[in-house]
């Protein structure tokens, strides 16, 4: 049965939507802006910021467009002058008692108020009295608050009834007193605490690990997912060009995957990248001490390796690499004649298609097991799964095992596989931190992080994403491509006909 639709007109624009489409929703699909602080795509309607409103023909009053749903022939101003002065008169109204804090308020640049102001506000002020004040500086745990600059849209309330169903949030008193704050003054308690910086319109919630870091306005933005997980939420990773250090990840919104949020591990646990405990060279373990290579000199003593005992070396493919570099890496190595295969992933996992949480978070916190899945399925490549591999690597079938791929500091399934290498069994591992794990190995290659290469992902939900880089390669790491082109040439230096 089709979706029943209404016409309408929007500005002498006609515009046709479903029925029970807000005029709000209806006239955002038409590419037209209308002024709002308390709406949001992802939350129940509030209808409390007065800012949204419209003129519809024949009736007598305006009305705000969030809670007004779109009819069959309404007519519908957005820029009339009565319009202009009613959004005016309210904007003065959120701005009366509001601080003069934009120079040193971290929403500066991306802040709602200022927006509107400039749009439609450029009013004379006529407070000439004492403001009301409000505490300041508040810390509710991995968010600043700043009750003075809130305007209670109430937008982060409703996020911790409806979204987290946590409650921590409320608006307390009435009138100029009214204040945002925390049940019984504790802190926030669940695990998405930083979309409330992001869906706040002003600087009433700042987040504290990026409070002072940055001015937005210094910032390049690319469109990318996040891997620290199943899911693959999609996000807007902001950095500095000019030292090309990553400063912040947010949500980027995508209905059908994570709405407008991420989770705060999603959010916050980026800072690997420029870490002290970054691998910066490939090393080897000689006599007793770490000692710094080249790239040249690992594909060499790795690739002579390949070429010597093809068949008694085991690769195994975390699952936090792309699409590409799997295939890359599988196909380069079976052409060397490897044809032991598995894969780096906690396997009780990987079967599980929804969020343990309800909202976003998956146990398996690998961006691409179905990636890994279908990329052995096109290429005809049977391979090992993780028991068989630790089987085999405990009855010594193996003389050395290759690690692909490893990012962060969480390596699902790696530590199944190191244990059940034998003390003959030599480890090389592919990684961008520097581990615990370094204890069994003989080699540690320098890998990229997710922030540093570009590619496709498969979630658990079997969508294709494309991740792309926001920062350049940090050091001297190389991706799984790199990595398998200089162990098929055993070297690093291009031939001349690639140059």
């Amino acid at each position: 049965m089709s979706e029943k639709m209404v016409k309408l007109t929007i500005n002498d624009k006609a515009v046709e939507v479903p029925a029970g489409t807000s005029v709000f929703a209806a006239a955002a699909m038409a590419g037209i802006e209308i002024p709002h602080y308390c709406y949001h795509p992802d939350l129940s309607v509030a209808g409390v910021c007065r800012m949204c409103m419209v003129e519809i023909e024949k009736n007598p009053r305006l009305q705000i467009s969030c809670n007004t749903p779109a009819t069959e022939g309404m007519v519908v101003k957005t820029k009339t002058d009565k319009v202009k002065e009613t959004v005016k008169n309210v904007l003065e109204l959120h701005l009366i008692n509001h601080p003069l804090d934009c120079p040193i308020c971290d929403k500066a640049g991306e802040c709602k108020l200022q927006d509107f102001y400039s749009g439609y506000g450029l009013y004379e002020s006529r407070m000439d009295y004492e403001k009301v004040h409000k505490p300041k500086v508040q810390d509710i745990g991995t968010i600043m608050l700043d009750s003075e600059r809130c305007i209670l849209c109430s937008r982060c309330v409703r996020f911790t009834s409806e979204v987290t169903k946590t409650n921590e949030l409320g608006i307390f008193n009435r009138g100029d007193r009214a204040v945002l704050g925390t049940v019984d003054n504790k802190p926030l308690k669940n695990d998405y605490t930083g979309n409330l910086a992001d869906i706040c319109p002003v600087g009433a919630l700042t987040a504290k690990d990026f409070r002072f870091k940055q001015r937005v306005w210094f910032l390049d933005k690319t469109k990318t997912v996040c891997t620290l997980c199943a899911h693959g939420c999609n996000t807007v990773v902001s950095r500095n060009p000019q030292t090309q250090k990553l400063f912040r990840v947010e949500p980027r919104r995508n209905p059908e995957i994570n709405k407008s949020w991420i989770c705060d591990r999603g959010r916050w646990d980026f800072h690997y990248v420029h870490d002290e405990n970054r691998v910066p060279e490939p090393k080897r373990f000689v006599d007793g001490k770490w000692t710094e290579q080249t790239w040249h000199g690992a594909f060499q003593t790795l690739g002579e390796e390949i070429t010597t005992e093809p068949t008694s070396m085991l690769v195994a493919l975390s699952a936090q690499m792309t699409n590409e570099e799997m295939t890359d890496a599988v196909n380069t190595l079976s052409s060397l004649g490897v044809k032991d295969f598995t894969w780096v992933v906690d396997e009780s996992v990987v079967s599980d298609s929804k969020p343990f949480d309800g909202i976003l978070k998956h146990r398996d916190l690998t961006p691409n097991a179905r990636g890994f899945e279908m990329v052995m399925k096109s290429l005809n490549i049977s391979w090992m799964g993780t028991a068989q591999a630790v089987e085999k690597l405990k009855s010594k079938r193996f003389t050395r095992l290759l690690v692909m791929g490893l990012e962060g500091y969480e390596m699902p399934g790696l530590a199944n596989l190191l244990l059940a290498a034998p003390a003959e069994t030599k480890v090389a591992l592919h990684a961008t931190s520097q581990t615990a794990f370094l204890e069994k190995c003989d080699w540690i290659l320098p890998n990229v992080s997710a922030f540093e290469k570009s590619g496709t992902l498969i979630n658990a939900q079997g969508m294709s994403q494309k991740l792309k880089a926001s920062v350049p390669k940090q050091f001297l790491s190389r991706d799984g491509q790199q990595v398998a082109w200089g162990l098929l040439q055993k070297s690093d230096r291009k031939p001349l006909s690639a140059r």
